[in-house]
């Protein structure tokens, strides 16, 4: 190979190792997720619109001038950095109903980070706190939230399909993500006597964290009936093999059905947000542990969240089911199975009474014997 022939080799490998193909490959590789993907695919398509609309240029020359820009002056690549985030602000979704719906905040932020990994991806070095002190990043303003009640889950899992009832069940008695939920196999669930147990490997745990968690009774014999039907390594909530357009799937299934049931989005006159999402399930989770008295530690070791600290909390599997048996009862959904707890509770408190009055019965048997034996 002569020196011409060699030399735009190596400028074709270094061309290709900074590109956007090997970029994305690198997001698949780092987070194994096809949604990451298409989400840094989003981001990039923005960055494009950017290079084409402001330079007129292709992203790799825009990039490789920005290089040289940076050498002369340091400075120049947050006013680019800044640049792109206005033209973030001002630019319109990729696919929407609505021709002129321009990018949330969220979005905004999310697209500018991943453009950053992408810079420095391509070999351009980003200070943090320079950014923080040279580009301008709109505020997210957030409303308080509505959280979902008992009443409108019993009106969802009343209406929703056997399969989805299942589903719904294991969501909020779990605190599972749905994401999990669906990458749960047969083998991955254990039935005892009076718990039913759930092992999420690393492998499919959002975080990386391997973990145990638990679903309720209530869906003890709707569980037994489906694992009934699919073998050892089947997936137990979902019968596709595209586990992220299922995800997909179940959200769309659940907006419709709020539409139906009349629960859709809306907002509140003191600007507070109504959507009932398969994420509010997890909250939902959340919120019925902390209410009765669950101590934070087992509650994000049961959810598969991290502390402040980064630290992952270990409890045997012993320990945990203690502690979710002690709020159980309290995730139940359905009427009957919450009429059959507070059946329980009542049988214990009658019970507790009798006792009582064993008690002061026998208290004042003895006080009469007393009596008499003073007398005497």
């Amino acid at each position: 190979m002569d020196t011409t022939a060699l030399k735009q080799q190596i400028g074709n490998n270094i061309m290709n190792r900074y590109s956007q193909k090997s970029f994305l490959d690198r997001v698949k590789r780092n987070s194994g997720s096809t949604k990451s993907v298409n989400s840094a695919k989003t981001s990039l398509v923005y960055f494009n619109r950017f290079c084409d609309s402001v330079y007129g240029k292709t992203p790799e020359v825009v990039v490789s001038e920005l290089k040289i820009s940076i050498k002369e002056n340091p400075e120049s690549l947050y006013q680019f950095i800044d640049d792109v985030s206005s033209f973030l602000c001002n630019t319109t979704k990729r696919q929407s109903n609505i021709p002129d719906q321009k990018l949330s905040v969220g979005t905004i932020k999310h697209s500018l980070t991943t453009i950053k990994q992408f810079l420095r991806h391509s070999g351009i070095s980003i200070d943090s706190n320079m950014v923080k002190q040279f580009v301008t990043v709109p505020k997210q303003v957030k409303e308080r939230i509505e959280p979902v009640t008992l009443p409108e889950l019993q009106r969802i899992v009343d209406s929703a399909d056997k399969k989805r009832k299942l589903l719904y069940i294991v969501l909020l008695s779990s605190g599972m993500r749905i994401g999990e939920c669906l990458r749960i196999k047969k083998s991955h669930i254990k039935f005892a006597d009076d718990i039913i147990q759930i092992s999420i490997s690393g492998k499919i745990a959002k975080n990386g964290h391997g973990r145990i968690t638990f679903v309720s009774e209530e869906c003890r014999e709707l569980l037994k009936s489906r694992l009934s039907e699919i073998d050892v390594e089947d997936f137990a909530f979902t019968n596709g093999s595209d586990l992220e357009q299922n995800e997909r799937t179940e959200s769309q299934y659940l907006l419709r059905l709020c539409k139906k049931l009349g629960l859709d989005d809306y907002e509140t006159d003191d600007k507070i947000k109504h959507m009932i999402t398969l994420h509010k399930f997890r909250k939902y989770f959340s919120g019925i542990a902390t209410s009765n008295g669950m101590m934070m530690e087992y509650k994000q070791t049961l959810t598969g969240w991290d502390s402040f600290g980064g630290t992952y909390h270990q409890f045997s599997v012993e320990e945990l089911a203690r502690e979710y048996k002690k709020i159980e009862s309290s995730l139940f959904i359905t009427p009957e199975f919450r009429q059959k707890t507070d059946l329980k509770e009542k049988d214990l408190v009658i019970e507790k009474m009798q006792l009582q009055a064993q008690k002061i019965t026998s208290l004042e048997s003895a006080l009469d014997q007393i009596k008499a034996h003073m007398k005497n």
